[in-house]
């Protein structure tokens, strides 16, 4: 997964933790863990953020070697 895109795809959208963290009814607190990879993102969020930002290939971005 990587991390460094999703959160730039987020912000080039303007997609703030608050807004995601209420479109996936979760703690905006939970949103940061998961977005610093400190919580797994589940396949079922993936498939939501990806629809919430419009990422056309989210492949590119949920199945990405990251670069740590």
């Amino acid at each position: 997964m990587d991390l460094n895109k999703l959160r730039g795809v987020l912000a080039e959208r303007r997609i703030t933790q608050v807004k995601l963290a209420k479109a996936l009814h979760l703690s905006v607190k939970s949103i940061n863990a998961k977005l610093n990879g400190k919580a797994p993102i589940t396949v079922e969020e993936a498939n939501m953020i990806a629809k919430i930002a419009d990422i056309s290939n989210p492949s590119e971005i949920f199945f990405a070697d990251s670069v740590a």
